[in-house]
């Protein structure tokens, strides 16, 4: 799980991914058999059931189960990118702040076990909502509900008095979420 996006290149499980050259098979991808002889061809290690070692020791697990994941946590790889000559982002509206972070790193989720199976699948909780100008995929579903809840009250009361192009986008509030410090990023 490696991505780019406009300002840093991630790598989610870069000890799977670039020391251990493995990949945990998700349950939909057991059948998606060209992608996965191409990658073993090359020397890759697909595992759709996590080795004992993984279940004994979920924590040293380079798959790091049943632990809840942040893109900016201390887990993943990341690598700025030049941003010579690359303008700042806007702000969402008028009324609205600019971001000083990339709204990605406010992602999460967590490999949980499938219930009645040896596999694992990669959960998270949708926040979809009116007063992030994002959707945001979050693993814990506590922190989701809690989120939900006052971002559509919020919502309801912020959004409801003014036009759609003055709406104050509050993503700088999801910072809190995953302790994330927006002044360190």
């Amino acid at each position: 799980m490696n991505f780019i996006s406009s300002d840093a290149a991630y790598s989610l499980y870069p000890i799977a991914t670039f020391e251990n050259r493995s990949t945990l098979g998700m349950p939909p991808s057991r059948f998606a058999s060209t992608s996965i002889q191409k990658y073993i061809k090359r020397g890759w290690r697909f595992y759709f059931v996590p080795t004992i070692n993984d279940v004994a020791h979920p924590k040293k697990s380079p798959f790091l189960l049943e632990q809840a994941r942040w893109v900016h946590d201390n887990n993943t790889w990341r690598l700025p990118l030049d941003q010579t000559g690359v303008k700042e982002r806007p702000p969402l509206s008028r009324t609205s702040a600019p971001l000083t972070f990339d709204p990605v790193l406010v992602n999460g989720w967590k490999f949980t076990r499938i219930r009645g199976e040896d596999g694992y699948d990669c959960h998270y909780y949708p926040l979809r909502t009116t007063l992030f100008r994002y959707n945001y995929a979050i693993p814990d579903e506590m922190i989701a509900f809690t989120i939900r809840n006052w971002a559509n009250r919020q919502g309801v009361y912020s959004h409801g008095q003014v036009s759609k192009k003055d709406w104050v986008w509050c993503v700088s509030l999801l910072c809190v979420v995953g302790a994330l410090d927006s002044d360190a990023l």
